[in-house]
C-alpha cells in the first residue's frame, strides 16, 4: 500500500509541475504578445548612462517640443520638432496623448523637413520627405493624434524599442554633392548640436582636449523652444542636455590617434553607445554615396526606418535647424517693430559665421581622420588627373608658363565632354568671334559712330549692345551689388570673444593675407560635364597675362581633403554655376568669389533660377561674392540633347528673342545647360572688378 500511495504522490507532483510550467510559459507568451517584457516594453525609461530624459521616464503617453531657430531676419520664427515617446508604424507616427491636458490640432499644418523647416509653431499633422524625383517620388509621413482614456495602464504594443536620441535623416539626390552636404552632414550635424547632442572636443597643445561650445546658433545654454500656453518662443532654464562628459585635464595620444594633432575637432561621443545618437534614415540612399563615411564621425549608430518600423522611439528629431541650412538666404534689414516687440530675435549672421566655421574645422578634421585611416598620411592612392596638361594646370602655373602653352589643355574639345551637341556650329561661331566680332566690338567701344564693316554681322553687334538690354543689366547689377556691399559690412565685424584656441578660425583679422609667394586664383572648369564655356582659355590667358598670380584648375574630380587643402588656399574662385560651388564650403575665409551664369538666367526679383544658396555659403565664410550673368543671347549655345526631352520643341542653337525666358530650374529644361561663349572685350572689365575685390593688382607694364 505505501509503495501504491508514493507513486501515487509522485504522479500529483509530476502533474502539478507540469500545470506550472505550462502556466507560466503562457504568462511568458502573454507578456511578449502585449510588449510588456522587458526590453518589448515601449517605454521602460532610459538605461543608467544613457541619452535621454528622466523626467519621462516610466511614461507612456507622448509628449512634443517645439524647437525654435532663427529665419533669414533673425527673428526666431523657424520651428522644428523632437517627439517623446511616439510609434511609428506603417510610416505613420502615433501620439498618444491625455485629452484633459493635450489639445490635438484642429487645422492640418503641413511640414517640408528636407529642404525648409516649419514657418508656424502649431502642432505638424503631416510631414513631407521629399525624394530623388518632383513630386512623383515624394513620401509622406501623417501623425496621429490619438486620446488614452486610461492613461495609468496604458502602454502602446510596439515591436521593439529606440531609446538612444534618434534624427530622422532624408536627402534626395543623395549623388549630388550639394543635396548630401546641405540636408544631410550639415544638417544632423548643427541640429545635434544646437540640441545639446553631439559634444565636440578641440584638440590643443600636445594633445589638451577642451570642450567646444562655440557655433552653436546662440544656444550655448539651454536651446530656444516655443511654449504652447503662452504662445511664445522662450529658452528654458533646465533642459535635458548631454552632461559634460570631458574630464578636465583629457589628453589625446599624438602619435597613436590619427586625428590628435592642433585645432582638430571631432565629436568624442561617435562611438560611445551610451552617448551617441541614432542616425535614422528613412531611405536607405540618403547615406549611400561617397560622404557616408562622414556621417560615422558624427556617430556610428545608423539604421534604416524600415529596419525598425513599428519600433516605438524615446527620444526622436524630426526636421533641422535653419542655421546651417543655405536654401534659408540672410537678410540683415531689421524687421518690424512691431514683429519685433512679439518675437525675440538673433543676430543670425554671427550665428552662422560662427557654425560654419565651426563645421569646417570639424568635416575637415573627419575627413582626415578617414584619408589617414584608409590611405595613410602619404595619400598615394590618388595619382592626380588622367590629363596630365589639366593635372598640371591644377597643380598651379604661373605668367612665366604662358610660352610653354600650359593652357591648351583646356582647349574645346580637350576636355572630356566639352560642348558635345553642337562642335561644328560652335566652332563657326568661334572663328566669327576671334576675327570679326571681337575687334568690332573694340572699336565700337572706342568710337560709337564707326562704320560697321560689311562682312560683319550686324544683327549680333547691335545684339550684344541693345541700349535697353544694357541699361537693365545694369540695373539689376548695381542693385545686387550694393545688397552684397550691405552684407559684406554687417559681417565684417569681429564676431566672437570665446576664449578657446578655436577663435583663429573665425576671427577675421585687420589684414587679409594673400597666399605667398603670390595670390592664388582658382578657375572652376564644368567643361567636361553641362554648362560649360567655350574660349575658357581666353579667360585663363587675360588673367596670367595681366595679373602676377598663381593660376589653378579644378574641375572637382579630385579627392575631397585635396579639394579643402585646394579652396583652403584659394584667395579667389571662380566659374559657372554648378553644384561644385558647394565646395565653397572650404574656401579661404574672406576670400573672393565670382559665380557666372549662362544667359537669362536673371529673373525679373533681381535674383537668379539657381545658385543664390551658394552665395550665402560664400557669406557664412566672410567671402566676397560677385555675380555675372552672361548679356547675349548670341553667346548662349542650346544643347540639341534637351530638346530630345521636349517634343513639342523644335531644337535651335541659340535662344529666340520671342522665347520667354526662364522661371524655374526644373529638370529638362532647354535653359538650364546651355554653353556660353565669353566675349572678352567686355568679361575682362569683370575679372578686373573681381581681381579688384580680391586687393590683386595688375602687374606694373614697362
Amino acid at each position: 500500500m505505501q509503495r501504491k500511495g508514493g507513486s501515487g504522490s509522485r504522479y500529483v507532483w509530476y502533474w502539478l509541475a507540469v500545470l506550472v510550467c505550462y502556466l507560466g510559459l503562457t504568462l511568458i507568451l502573454w507578456k511578449c504578445i502585449t510588449h510588456e517584457w522587458g526590453q518589448m516594453n515601449a517605454f521602460d525609461g532610459v538605461r543608467s548612462g544613457k541619452m535621454g530624459s528622466t523626467e519621462y521616464q516610466g511614461k507612456a503617453l507622448s509628449q512634443i517640443i517645439t524647437h525654435v531657430g532663427s529665419s533669414g531676419t533673425g527673428l526666431m520664427n523657424k520651428y522644428f520638432y523632437r517627439f517623446k515617446n511616439v510609434h511609428i508604424i506603417d510610416n505613420r507616427i502615433k501620439f498618444y496623448y491625455d485629452p484633459r491636458t493635450f489639445d490635438p490640432p484642429v487645422d492640418e499644418h503641413w511640414v517640408d523637413i528636407v529642404s525648409c523647416n516649419a514657418t508656424s509653431p502649431r502642432h505638424p499633422t503631416m510631414f513631407v520627405i521629399k525624394g530623388d524625383a518632383q513630386p512623383i517620388r515624394w513620401h509622406y509621413m501623417p501623425i496621429d493624434y490619438i486620446p488614452v482614456s486610461d492613461v495609468e495602464e496604458f502602454l502602446p504594443k510596439c515591436s521593439g524599442t529606440v531609446s538612444d536620441i534618434a534624427y530622422l535623416l532624408q536627402v534626395r539626390y543623395s549623388y549630388n554633392i550639394w543635396h548630401t552636404w546641405n540636408e544631410g552632414i550639415m544638417g544632423i550635424f548643427q541640429t545635434l548640436r544646437e540640441v545639446g547632442r553631439l559634444p565636440l572636443a578641440l584638440v590643443g597643445k600636445d594633445g589638451q582636449l577642451s570642450e567646444l561650445l562655440d557655433g552653436m546658433g546662440g544656444s550655448e545654454s539651454c536651446p530656444w523652444i516655443y511654449d504652447h500656453a503662452i504662445n511664445k518662443s522662450v529658452r528654458p532654464e533646465m533642459c535635458d542636455r548631454m552632461p559634460q562628459i570631458l574630464k578636465k585635464g583629457a589628453t589625446c595620444d599624438v602619435g597613436r590617434d590619427v586625428w590628435c594633432r592642433e585645432g582638430s575637432v571631432f565629436s568624442y561621443a561617435r562611438s560611445d553607445p551610451d552617448y551617441s545618437p541614432l542616425i535614422l534614415t528613412f531611405t536607405q540612399e540618403s547615406t549611400k554615396n561617397v560622404w557616408s563615411h562622414l556621417y560615422d564621425s558624427i556617430s556610428q549608430k545608423q539604421k534604416s526606418l524600415s529596419d525598425v518600423m513599428g519600433y516605438c522611439f524615446s527620444d526622436l528629431i524630426i526636421g533641422k535647424t535653419s542655421t546651417l541650412n543655405f536654401y534659408q538666404t540672410l537678410n540683415t534689414t531689421p524687421p518690424d517693430p512691431a514683429v519685433l516687440a512679439k518675437v525675440a530675435r538673433i543676430d543670425n549672421v554671427e550665428a552662422r559665421v560662427e557654425a560654419m566655421a565651426v563645421f569646417k574645422a570639424f568635416i575637415t578634421s573627419s575627413q582626415r581622420e578617414w584619408v589617414y585611416k584608409t590611405q595613410g598620411e602619404s595619400r598615394t592612392s590618388w595619382k592626380g588627373y588622367d590629363d596630365a596638361g589639366l593635372e598640371r594646370l591644377r597643380g598651379g602655373v604661373g605668367p612665366e608658363d604662358l610660352e610653354a602653352g600650359v593652357l591648351d589643355a583646356i582647349n574645346p574639345g580637350s576636355v572630356a565632354g566639352s560642348l558635345r551637341e553642337e562642335i561644328e556650329e560652335l566652332h563657326k561661331q568661334y572663328v566669327k568671334h576671334k576675327e570679326l566680332i571681337e575687334p568690332g566690338v573694340k572699336q565700337f567701344e572706342e568710337e560709337f559712330g564707326y562704320q560697321v564693316p560689311e562682312d560683319l554681322d550686324k544683327e549680333h553687334l547691335l545684339d550684344l549692345f541693345d541700349e535697353e538690354a544694357s541699361a537693365a543689366s545694369h540695373r539689376l547689377g548695381n542693385g545686387v551689388k550694393r545688397t552684397m556691399h550691405h552684407r559684406e559690412r554687417h559681417m565684417g565685424r569681429q564676431l566672437l570673444q570665446s576664449e578657446t584656441p578655436l577663435n583663429a578660425w573665425f576671427l577675421k583679422s585687420t589684414t587679409y593675407k594673400h597666399e605667398t609667394p603670390r595670390p592664388v586664383v582658382t578657375y572652376m572648369s564644368r567643361n567636361f560635364f553641362s554648362r560649360g564655356i567655350a574660349n575658357e582659355k581666353d579667360i585663363l590667358t587675360y588673367i596670367l597675362e595681366t595679373y602676377d598670380v598663381t593660376l589653378r584648375v579644378t574641375t572637382f574630380q579630385e579627392p575631397l581633403l585635396e579639394v579643402m587643402d585646394l579652396l583652403a588656399h584659394s584667395d579667389v574662385l571662380f566659374g559657372m554655376h554648378g553644384a561644385g560651388w558647394t565646395n565653397a564650403l572650404f574656401m579661404k575665409r574672406g576670400a573672393t568669389t565670382m559665380q557666372m551664369y549662362p544667359y537669362g538666367w536673371r529673373l525679373p526679383n533681381n535674383s537668379t533660377v539657381r545658385g543664390y544658396n551658394y552665395r550665402e555659403i560664400i557669406y557664412a565664410s566672410e567671402g566676397k561674392y560677385i555675380e555675372w550673368v552672361n548679356p547675349s543671347r548670341v553667346n548662349a549655345y542650346f544643347r540639341r540633347i534637351d530638346f530630345k526631352k521636349r517634343k513639342d520643341m523644335k531644337f535651335q542653337l541659340h535662344p529666340d528673342p520671342k522665347d520667354p525666358l526662364p522661371q524655374d530650374s526644373w529638370p529638362g529644361n532647354q535653359w538650364i545647360y546651355q554653353n556660353t561663349y565669353i566675349e572678352m572685350n567686355i568679361f575682362r572689365d569683370e575679372i578686373d572688378a573681381m581681381m579688384k575685390r580680391a586687393g590683386i593688382k595688375p602687374k606694373k607694364t614697362n
